[in-house]
């Protein structure tokens, strides 16, 4: 929602860059500031997923959903064994996609904040590449999940500024 100031890339140890094939160009120029800083950049997202050509230079990949391979990398950099790339071998199940921090976000600055309730899709729209990344078939988070999200993207104190402007 601002410009990417170079410090906060420096105070990164590892930068997780993400975007969909809309997004190239930026991707491309954030992994471009974040390795002429010397820094580790890890890639995944819907337009690497869907890609195979064009990606920029970044020290690991992440292909797929990223529940279950995130765990693995965080336990393989600890052990100095990161690989090159982690490909998602399921759809993992929405139980386990922990909540976002709504608070890492300036709500000030956005128009409109939206959760994710689902993955997959049923239908076959050819302008669309949602099935090849998430399945034909719609997996959805719990009623208690998204009332959790919810309730940390709009604690009672921000939902007043949220919902009555």
């Amino acid at each position: 929602m601002r410009p990417l100031k170079s410090s906060a890339i420096e105070w990164a140890d590892i930068v997780f860059v993400t975007g969909m094939l809309v997004q190239k160009e930026s991707v491309h120029e954030v992994v471009r500031r974040c390795k002429q800083l010397g820094k580790r950049v890890v890639l995944g997202g819907p337009y690497v997923t869907t890609t195979i050509e064009d990606l920029p230079a970044v020290d690991h990949i992440f292909l797929g959903e990223a529940e279950t391979t995130l765990p693995q990398f965080v336990e393989d950099l600890e052990r100095g064994a990161a690989k090159r790339t982690y490909q998602a071998a399921e759809r993992p199940p929405l139980a386990t996609t922990p909540v976002a921090d709504f608070f890492l976000a300036d709500m000030k600055r956005y128009s409109a904040m939206s959760v994710q309730y689902s993955r997959g899709c049923p239908f076959n729209c050819e302008f669309c590449d949602i099935i090849e990344i998430y399945g034909r078939v719609p997996r959805t988070k719990s009623n208690q999940q998204m009332l959790s999200e919810l309730r940390r993207a709009f604690p009672p104190r921000m939902a007043r500024h949220c919902f009555h402007r």
